[in-house]
């Protein structure tokens, strides 16, 4: 059966120090184990762990009926302890002879990730494609953890939630800041590879406050309350994240307004970022809107294009980010500048390479649709249609199949040579 991976919110756990034993007690609590538990009791789940590793277990009857919802790879028995101190509120003490008492304890804090955090090696491993429409977070999880090899812990709570998401390629980090949008928060038990989520808190609200100003296109108070994020807390893991997204409310508001004064602070926004963010993984995100800017695609019409410099800032963009859709669009603003300037034949080579490179991303989409709709033998093959010569149609439509490019004009015209069969069929 296919292991389901957890999702990760941001807590951070309070280092756990086991009592001083006897060398022959040390190797068990190193012991490595894999389980996969669906709302199993503790007495039960500490069953588990004493046979694997041979430690022994008293469960206080006050917390003997809580349950737990573990999907892990090579744990300890230390850092399930730790875990659960954090996520389930337990405290575990030894006694004189060995064992474990476990007991109900005082919450513990669930500060957010830093920056820091954020940019370890083991955030930037990189997931699968995923698809998921009102599937169980943990569904989630386990493909995530599947690909990059990361454990989970879900608390009960967030166990039972439903999640819609599309995802690329993309890391775990930014796995992470999706689930934050999504109303989670998650912690790094230690410096292990298991990470524990649960629902935010009331002290998130602030963050989904903005979230809804944009997705509402309230996007003066977005930009305000995004900027603030930023601003009040520079080392969050989400501060990077908070200034792209003032940047682009400010980008829709000149737009929307034609506001020169929204375009430069949306460049200065962008210019904080690159400057204070250096490992960022939104830098390509930045330096894509700033070439925007300075090639003509800004909010708003500002003085002269200068295609040299925005294009310096597309390259920086490609070199800056592992997401597809940034690079097929920054590449789609470099051949424009090229055709600008007169240079069909290069602006028709890069327009090549991304369908070649990343024919899924929205950039590529465009083009072969651009493409279908400007093909001489498609627009020939659909007037005979429009005329009832459905014979001669469907002769152009082969023609057209038989040359085997644009993909698009292809699949238009495999649909049309059907219609036109049906439409003789039908005489």
């Amino acid at each position: 059966m296919k292991k389901l991976a957890m999702l990760f919110l941001v807590l951070t756990f309070l280092p756990f120090h086991a009592p001083a034993a006897a060398a022959e007690k040390a190797a068990p609590m190193e012991k490595k184990m894999t389980c996969r538990f669906q709302s199993i009791t503790l007495p039960k789940f500490f069953a588990y762990v004493s046979r694997e590793t041979g430690l022994n277990f008293r469960i206080d009857p006050a917390v003997s009926e809580m349950r737990l919802t573990l999907f892990a790879r090579k744990f300890t028995a230390a850092e399930v302890m730790e875990l659960l101190r954090i996520a389930k509120e337990l405290e575990f003490r030894r006694e004189a002879d060995g064992g474990y008492f476990v007991t109900k304890g005082a919450r513990l804090s669930f500060p957010p990730f830093t920056r820091k955090d954020l940019e370890d090696p083991l955030l930037q491993r990189m997931t699968t494609n995923i698809r998921l429409k009102e599937a169980p977070l943990t569904v989630l999880l386990d493909i995530v953890s599947a690909s990059a090899r990361v454990n989970f812990f879900v608390t009960e709570e967030a166990a039972k939630a439903k999640i819609t998401v599309e995802l690329t390629k993309t890391t775990v980090a930014d796995i992470l800041q999706f689930l934050r949008r999504a109303g989670y928060e998650y912690a790094r038990v230690g410096a292990t590879s298991t990470i524990v989520v649960r629902k935010a808190g009331p002290d998130a609200g602030i963050f989904f406050e903005a979230e809804e100003a944009f997705n509402t296109k309230k996007y003066e108070r977005a930009a305000v309350i995004y900027k603030e994020i930023a601003a009040d807390d520079p080392e969050s893991d989400m501060a990077d994240y908070a200034l792209l997204m003032s940047a682009v409310s400010y980008d829709w508001l000149a737009a929307r307004e034609n506001s020169l004064q929204a375009m430069k602070t949306e460049e200065e926004l962008l210019e904080r970022l690159i400057k204070t963010y250096p490992g960022s993984q939104r830098l390509g995100d930045a330096y894509l809107y700033l070439g925007q800017i300075h090639s003509g695609f800004g909010g708003a019409k500002a003085g002269p294009v200068d295609c040299p410099k925005a294009i310096g800032f597309y390259e920086l963009a490609i070199r800056n980010t592992y997401r597809d859709w940034v690079k097929a669009q920054a590449l789609a603003r470099i051949a424009q500048c090229h055709e600008r300037a007169g240079g069909k034949e290069k602006a028709a080579a890069v327009y090549k390479e991304i369908q070649e490179k990343y024919p899924d991303t929205p950039a590529a989409k465009e083009l072969r649709a651009l493409a279908a709709e400007r093909d001489p033998l498609l627009e020939a093959g659909l007037a005979l249609e429009r005329a009832k010569e459905y014979e001669l149609a469907i002769q152009t439509y082969k023609r057209l199949i038989a040359r085997g490019d644009p993909a698009e004009a292809v699949r238009e015209a495999r649909t049309r040579l059907e219609a036109c069969r049906m439409a003789l069929e039908g005489k």
